[in-house]
């Protein structure tokens, strides 16, 4: 393949610096000056390779939907395994996504040709053991969440505060758990954990900073990255809610615990700390990509729906709620929403909009920062 570039130098940090891929083989200008032409690897080979030229002057814009014969787009294959990865990094160097697909990522590059990262057809395969993975989310209480995750023949429950239903989950999965997460220390996410760690032989993760509300086996304070078996999971500290809060991130999905909710953010009435919860939503929260489904410890959409429609009555909340109240007459789980999505209606996530800012200024005329409006928004929502 090869892409004619009017800045060649800015389309080789792009395919190198976001992409990933390296460099094969420079070819300069006639007298020097810089390269003509550089050839990227795609695959690790020379067998194929991305050619970028030099030209004059860019191509004209086309639409990313467009009938004429040529060019459709550059595809380059990834694992399904890394696409989250993939994601985070294009958010990072600031690439608008503007299309997704079960299987595909589409963008433009600097010169505006259309790329794709796809791993069609391998939609959910393990790329080392060949097996997909498992996710299974089930109720517990009157709204509490637990997660069964396996994958490779490995598995893990996300707070198991109810040991009968997470067991009736391992036994549907067909998996025996080696590991325990806890996103937070509470004893109604954790109530089922030394049950399940006696009659599974499992093990315990969780922060050592609400030790004192369980003890774990592996402490999560200074575990970014977390391998288990054939489990890559990332661990986020977020504390506020309680001080060992933490976020998993697994497969595009991001167990959020008390910690984010549905169109709300936990309470710090037991042990949290409303100015530590602000500092993890404006800081690690709000630098994790859009993409991210998300799920929550607790069934509260219905709660928090009328907050935030006393703050933005036409907003997309109100669309929320209407999914919401439809899921609900037919009987079935509300639909996970991504973090995007949630940016788009949760108060906590939205300081600067005007019927938030307006509440805000009501409630606390002096506050100047975002911590301290922050934190004024989870004192007016403690009284709603």
């Amino acid at each position: 393949m090869a892409i004619q570039c009017a800045d060649l130098e800015r389309s080789e940090r792009f395919y190198r610096e976001v992409l990933g891929l390296s460099v094969l083989r420079r070819w300069p200008l006639p007298g020097g000056g810089g390269d003509r032409s550089v050839w990227l690897s795609v695959g690790g080979s020379e067998e194929g390779f991305l050619a970028l030229e030099r030209v004059g002057s860019a191509p004209a814009p086309r639409p990313w939907r467009d009938g004429t014969p040529g060019l459709h787009l550059v595809a380059l294959a990834i694992d399904p395994a890394e696409r989250p990865a993939f994601e985070r990094r294009l958010a990072a160097f600031g690439v608008e996504v503007v299309h997704r697909t079960r299987w595909t990522i589409y963008f433009r590059d600097p010169e505006g040709n259309r790329v794709g990262l796809t791993h069609y057809p391998r939609e959910s395969q393990d790329s080392v053991t060949g097996s997909p993975p498992r996710f299974v989310r089930r109720r517990y209480h009157e709204d509490n969440y637990l997660y069964l995750l396996a994958e490779g023949g490995d598995a893990a429950v996300v707070d198991p505060g109810d040991p009968e239903v997470a067991l009736a989950a391992v036994e549907e999965l067909g998996v025996r758990p080696r590991w325990i997460l806890h996103t937070h220390g509470h004893a109604d996410h954790t109530g089922g954990s030394e049950q399940l760690r006696e009659r599974l032989g499992a093990r315990v993760l969780g922060h050592s900073a609400d030790g004192y509300l369980f003890p774990p086996d592996e402490d999560l304070s200074t575990r970014g990255e977390l391998r288990l078996g054939a489990l890559e999971l990332r661990v986020h500290s977020v504390p506020g809610h309680t001080p060992g809060s933490v976020l998993l991130e697994w497969r595009g999905r991001l167990f959020t615990g008390d910690t984010l909710f549905s169109m709300g953010c936990g309470n710090c009435r037991h042990g949290g700390d409303p100015v530590r919860l602000a500092a993890s939503f404006l800081g690690p929260i709000a630098e994790l990509p859009g993409t991210l489904e998300v799920h929550p410890g607790h069934d509260y959409a219905g709660r928090n729906l009328p907050f935030a429609l006393s703050l933005e009555p036409g907003g997309a909340a109100a669309a929320r709620g209407e999914a919401l109240l439809g899921a609900r007459r037919a009987g079935r789980e509300p639909e996970p929403v991504t973090l995007a999505e949630e940016r788009a209606t949760n108060p906590f996530l939205r300081l600067h909009t005007p019927g938030v800012a307006a509440a805000i200024a009501r409630e606390a005329p002096g506050a100047r920062t975002d911590l301290e409006r922050f934190v004024a928004l989870r004192a007016l929502r403690d009284r709603a």
